[in-house]
């Protein structure tokens, strides 16, 4: 929808968008059977979480069920950015069973609820501020004194209104043993907005780019720091990283501490993959993170570097940015889980994080002609899109093609719309000023987008997709629910 577009269609186009995407959801309501959010049975698989059929049921008890569907239909609302209808309010009202069917989502379902969601936001994004920026336009690595000053973030839980025992937020990252955590964030962020800022060089003019000073060499393209950053004794390993996506970060309060003491509640997105079991039973899994994490640390085949621009960084689509950003910001729930999936080193990882410059710029600039917000969240895919891009582009790299003859990734579900994308790449490969390297990379996307499917129906890799994205997260039979259990044997080789 162009930026513009009347708000009061905007709004009218958000709501019908959303309405039909939960119809499928609301047939559901009423199926019997277990509830795919119910954790096992086994203390050490729940990784001390509660979870959600037990904690609504727990306030329930206190303060009745429309109360509390109430409050967690808010709570939904303001982070997806959607809103229920009212028939959805009063069945969600009805009781814990009813609202955890409703929560159960397709991909296309879920795609559908994330584009309502920015129809809705496009209302608001001309008004916000630009992100506020760390570094100066023209900004020296070279003398640490006059680096920013960097906020350590703190423990952001707070108890939720009209929900007693509930708690949203995040408690703060953690560093390794011995390191200074304020130095640690600095680095990171400093690092993060500086990969991130120099990739969105791509078409500026020459004056307004941001400049970056190592060794007294001036950088202001992502190819050339990442390769002066060598030079200067610094090395990049890769890691394509994947958990659970917590979407909603809340704690309960365990009964009888003062002050509270909050355990993890586990509430994650349930995506119906549309496969089916040998046992007949549907296929579920929750919606996952993927990241690609860049670790640079001294190289110690090069005893001239004195160090000091260790950092680790990530990159991914999401719902507020794409692009670089720093690591270890706030803490990752041990029932979350984490797989590393794929590892690359040496020029592997420096050309990967060359491709995720290029990427992200391209994605930027693809959503922004097509007046979407967020970046195309949703329109383009999600975070497991932007990853398995990536993944696919390094292999083919790896391999010496611009394509590979087969789906690698291992990222469910995959969301990516090839219209926004693949024109903006070939138009990009129209212009006549590009390096070899840029062109071959351009090429390498091509074929990634061109390869990986869209999940909104199953297709031949959604099985090797699904297990792939879950099989390793947890060690084997500590997954905390029991559909991840059944996912795993369900999808197994």
């Amino acid at each position: 929808m162009p930026r513009g577009s009347a708000p009061g269609v905007l709004q009218k186009q958000a709501a019908a968008v959303v309405a039909k995407a939960t119809a499928a959801a609301l047939a559901r309501v009423e199926a019997a059977g277990p509830s795919s959010y119910q954790m096992s049975a086994n203390p050490a698989a729940r990784a001390g979480a509660v979870s959600l059929p037990d904690a609504l049921n727990a306030m329930v008890a206190q303060s009745g069920a429309a109360a509390v569907g109430k409050s967690v239909g808010d709570i939904v609302e303001q982070q997806l950015g959607y809103k229920f209808t009212p028939q959805e309010r009063a069945l969600m009202e009805k009781g814990p069973d009813h609202l955890l069917k409703l929560l159960e989502f397709e991909p296309k379902d879920l795609g559908k609820v994330f584009k309502g969601a920015n129809a809705v936001e496009q209302l608001v994004k001309g008004k916000e501020p630009p992100p506020a920026q760390l570094l100066p336009k023209d900004f020296s690595l070279d003398d640490k004194s006059k680096w920013p000053n960097v906020p350590v973030s703190g423990d952001t839980r707070k108890p939720v209104d009209g929900v007693p025992g509930l708690h949203r937020g995040e408690a703060p990252g953690k560093v390794a043993p011995g390191e200074d955590r304020k130095d640690t964030v600095q680095r990171n962020a400093v690092m993060a907005e500086t990969f991130q800022r120099l990739s969105m060089n791509a078409g500026v003019k020459e004056a307004d780019k941001f400049s970056v000073t190592l060794g007294g060499e001036k950088h202001t393209s992502l190819d050339s720091f990442v390769d002066a950053l060598g030079k200067a004794g610094y090395k990049v390993d890769a890691e394509v990283q994947t958990r659970v996506a917590n979407f909603v970060s809340a704690q309960v309060a365990i009964p009888g501490t003062n002050p509270p003491q909050l355990a993890d509640l586990a509430a994650p997105i349930m995506i119906r993959t549309g496969l089916t079991g040998e046992d007949g039973k549907p296929v579920v899994i929750p919606a996952m993170h993927s990241e690609v994490v860049f670790k640079i640390s001294k190289d110690p085949d090069k005893k001239q570097n004195p160090g000091g621009l260790e950092s680790g960084v990530r990159f991914f689509q999401g719902r507020d940015t794409t692009g670089f950003q720093p690591v270890n910001q706030m803490d990752v729930p041990k029932w979350l889980g984490m797989d590393v999936q794929q590892r690359f080193s040496g020029k592997d990882a420096t050309e990967m994080m060359k491709d995720a410059g290029s990427l992200g710029q391209l994605i930027k600039s693809a959503a922004k002609d097509k007046g979407l917000a967020n970046d195309g969240y949703a329109d383009n895919g999600y975070c497991q899109d932007s990853v398995a891009v990536l993944t696919e582009m390094a292999i083919a790299r790896q391999n010496g093609r611009t394509k590979n003859p087969t789906v690698s990734a291992k990222q469910f579900p995959l969301g990516h719309n090839d219209a926004l994308m693949l024109p903006a790449i070939k138009a990009k490969l129209k212009q006549r000023n590009l390096s070899d390297a840029e062109r071959n990379r351009l090429e390498r996307m091509r074929g990634a987008y061109e390869l990986l499917p869209n999940d909104d129906k199953v297709n031949d890799s959604t099985k090797f997709r699904v297990n792939g994205a879950v099989a390793r997260v947890w060690a084997p039979g500590m997954a905390p629910f029991p559909t991840v259990e059944h996912a795993i044997r369900s999808t197994a080789r």
